[in-house]
């Protein structure tokens, strides 16, 4: 059968009238009022004119609009007609805007309308030809542009054909054209690039078609006559001129054979060249006789992402061929739904966890209405971290693993880093010793573990904590990698003025003459991977308290302490709270610290000793004291008037110092 035939439209005449002056207006200019053919014909100039009469075109005249006018023309509820002949009525080269100021214009040709070979955009009008033997209403040709708004063709054959680009905006397309005239056609056909939105295409043959390029439905209602025999579809795409391609998101589209035809395999010059046709469609109701939808086996690629498919007002499983991928058919309605699951996400994509900790996973499942959006969740080792069905991850050992959530075919993960709890040193006060001994108590190892938890889980999302080196940083994204087992060893313990080195120059230093450093102490939070040490923890993001036992033997009246902390380089004294024995600090940083005291200095001239003023802590960049060793005599002016007081204190330590001795020579021999 065929489905379209090409016109040949004879030469028209143009109007050769010799212009009369100051007919033509320049652009800007008011509107000019035309009551004659002489006078549309006469158009010279850019401008806006307007119908003042109704006008009839004869047969051999064609009014023209060169490439270099740009012309609005209002119909202004007047009619143009040609009513013999088959030339067309208006040819546009140039840029031209039809209006129907008043909603009663006509324009009427026998065959042929309107043709645009420029830019055209009509807004409102009637345009009606009459000729069952061929021509189009408005022809759109190769190169064109046209743009309807509203506008209402009546047609016999074509109401409109585009080859160039064209957008029609709502309005009226009818034509009662079909196989029993000598030449039918379709009410609208494409063979380039055309987008219909909220249009009404109707017609006996078949309402839109598409043998070339590209047609995208935006909505509209479209159409053949269910009580005519010779109707044919309301929607055909086959690739009868070229390659051609369609996309449906919406409309109303009736038939009483197919609602829908892509493709056409016939070989008997009723299927052109036989292209592909391929088209998706998004949307729409489509009722048909036969069927809702039909693809050609050969030449049809549909593929149906939504829509209600109907035959005879009943749900159409045939469209249950052309589905694509993701996508059921519901038979109870005859609705394609989205049954795809188009992403799943997690509320945090890590997390560090002590043995013993519980974290909720949280997920996210985004699909089509008709997807099981049911999540499944699974650990890649569950002796290091489980979870449940619900989501609920339990840290069991030191490791990491991955807790996966899926739905469908997509997954989210959460990478679980399990860090081992610090266990620290502690000091019992009721137990004596005989050396400074350090500590943390329970609430300080909490806090210290809670950052290193936080360091390593800002480490595993690219993050880069202050509080561990670039070097640390980069061991514990490697060791998180390859799921070793994190932990954090607290060490401290007291250590020889050799083992500090130039850290314990600078505590002496700080201490000054009457400072005496009573023993020096290595505090470090040691970040290990399967037992190894992979860097330190170097800063907490708040003080936290260490304890220090100091030895009876120490302890005596007139006699303060304070802690100096040597970090990067920086001494700085630190206050110590001392009851009894025990005494507490607080600090931020780790390295090596010093436990200092200082005696109280018998007042010059005679009367009652003064206890000294106490030491503020010191600003972070300290200006350090020119370095004293024990019994020099600062430089005050008064050189030999503090000697018979260093002499005291040399005995006095000497005293202790050999205490101290016998002390740990008795505490070793036990």
């Amino acid at each position: 059968m065929k489905h379209h035939v090409k016109a040949f439209l004879a030469l028209a005449l143009a109007v050769c009238l010799l212009p009369l002056p100051a007919t033509g207006l320049a652009a800007g200019e008011e509107v000019t009022g035309i009551e004659s053919l002489e006078q549309l014909g006469q158009i010279t100039a850019s401008g806006s004119y307007r119908l003042d009469a109704d006008i009839t075109v004869p047969d051999g005249v064609m009014l023209t609009v060169p490439a270099e006018l740009t012309i609005t023309l209002d119909l202004n509820g007047h009619k143009v007609e040609k009513p013999q002949g088959n030339g067309r009525i208006l040819d546009n080269y140039g840029t031209m805007v039809i209006n129907d100021s008043k909603g009663t214009g006509v324009v009427d040709a026998y065959r042929n309308a309107v043709g645009n070979f420029g830019h055209m955009t009509v807004n409102g009008g009637t345009f009606i030809t009459h000729s069952t033997e061929g021509g189009t209403a408005i022809l759109n040709e190769a190169g064109g542009t046209m743009v309807f708004n509203d506008v209402t063709v009546n047609a016999s054959n074509f109401a409109h054909v585009n080859e160039g680009t064209c957008t029609i905006n709502a309005g009226a397309f009818h034509s009662t054209s079909s196989n029993r005239n000598p030449s039918f056609a379709y009410c609208v056909r494409n063979s380039n690039i055309m987008t219909v939105n909220n249009a009404t295409i109707t017609g006996i043959q078949g309402a839109l078609a598409s043998n070339a390029g590209t047609l995208t439905v935006k909505g509209g209602n479209f159409s053949t006559d269910w009580n005519d025999s010779a109707s044919f579809y309301a929607l055909y795409i086959a690739g009868e001129a070229d390659v051609v391609q369609g996309f449906v998101y919406g409309g109303n589209f009736s038939s009483p054979k197919h609602a829908i035809h892509i493709g056409n395999d016939n070989t008997n010059g009723d299927g052109g060249i036989n292209a592909d046709a391929t088209t998706t469609i998004y949307g729409g109701t489509f009722n048909g006789g036969i069927s809702a939808i039909y693809g050609a086996q050969v030449t049809g690629n549909p593929y149906v992402e939504g829509g209600t498919y109907l035959k005879n007002g009943a749900p159409d499983p045939v469209v249950k061929s052309y589905l694509a991928n993701g996508f059921i058919f519901e038979e109870s309605t005859g609705k394609v739904k989205d049954a795809r699951i188009s992403a799943v996400t997690l509320d945090r994509g890590s997390a560090t966890l002590n043995p013993g900790d519980t974290l909720l996973l949280n997920a996210t499942v985004t699909g089509g209405e008709a997807a099981d959006k049911t999540v499944a969740f699974a650990s890649s080792d569950a002796s290091v971290a489980a979870v449940d069905a619900q989501g609920n991850v339990t840290a069991r050992a030191a490791g990491s693993a991955e807790i996966t959530a899926t739905a469908g075919d997509k997954r989210a993960t959460c990478t679980v880093i399990v860090v081992e709890k610090a266990q620290p040193p502690q000091v019992d006060p009721d137990e004596p010793v005989d050396t400074v001994t350090p500590g943390l108590p329970q609430q300080a190892a909490d806090a210290v573990n809670h950052q290193l938890k936080d360091v390593v889980d800002q480490i595993v999302t690219g993050g880069t904590p202050d509080a561990v080196s670039p070097q640390t940083q980069a061991a514990i994204a490697q060791a998180a990698e390859q799921g070793s087992a994190i932990a954090l060893q607290v060490q401290a313990a007291p250590v020889t003025p050799q083992a500090a080195g130039a850290d314990a120059e600078k505590a002496q230093t700080l201490a000054g003459e009457n400072g005496q450093i009573a023993q020096y102490l290595d505090i470090r939070l040691v970040i290990t991977a399967d037992g190894q040490p992979i860097g330190t923890l170097d800063k907490l993001d708040a003080p936290i308290k260490v304890q220090v036992l100091v030895p009876e033997a120490l302890l005596k009246e007139g006699r303060s302490f304070y802690v100096i902390r040597v970090h990067e380089g920086v001494a700085q004294k630190l206050p110590l709270t001392l009851n009894g024995a025990l005494g507490e600090f607080e600090t931020d940083a780790f390295s090596t610290y010093a436990l200092a005291y200082e005696d109280e200095q018998p007042a010059q001239g005679g009367g009652e000793a003064v206890l000294p003023t106490p030491q503020p802590a010191a600003p972070a960049t300290p200006t350090p004291a020119p370095t004293q060793s024990a019994g020099s005599t600062p430089d005050t002016g008064e050189s030999g008037s503090l000697l018979p007081y260093v002499m005291l204190a040399l005995l006095a330590l000497a005293a202790i110092i050999c205490t101290l001795g016998y002390k740990l020579r008795a505490h070793r021999a036990k």
